[in-house]
């Protein structure tokens, strides 16, 4: 990594970190957690505070507070194995009661859409159906 780049981590990681000690909603912390996660940070620099915060935040039917924010923390828990029953209940809960019509929306209310779709199939592989990815490509060229 370059210095400039070793710096915007370091800079995001001490971001994340006093937004967990503002207070700040559980699910803007998540994503840049989970994009750093994805830009090759160790999971042993995410403080266990904001992990438990993320899971006290997952509701008793697995989700969280909507699609995408159900798809950022499936993706942060994917690196932490020891939550990984945590994160199949939240992957059920994206499964079900999405509506007749494959594919996702930014919430169970919404229609569904091509990038919150396209994210969740890039994020979490196993939503990828057969069924889904007909939907995606023929709504792409509708």
């Amino acid at each position: 990594m370059s210095v400039y780049s070793n710096r915007a981590t370091a800079s995001l990681l001490n971001m994340t970190k006093e937004m967990y000690r503002k207070g700040i909603e559980i699910s803007r912390i998540t994503k840049t957690c989970t994009l750093l996660l994805m830009s090759g940070l160790s999971r042993s620099d995410i403080s266990r505070g904001i992990l438990e915060r993320c899971l006290r935040s997952q509701h008793p039917d697995g989700g969280f507070v909507g699609n995408t924010d159900t798809l950022w923390n499936i993706k942060l828990l994917e690196f932490f194995p020891e939550y990984q029953a945590q994160r199949e209940v939240a992957i059920q809960w994206l499964r079900q009661g999405n509506g007749p019509e494959p594919g996702y929306g930014r919430s169970k209310r919404d229609m569904h859409r091509i990038p919150v779709t396209g994210l969740a199939l890039f994020m979490i592989p196993e939503l990828a159906d057969r069924k889904t990815l007909e939907w995606l490509e023929s709504t792409w060229f509708t």
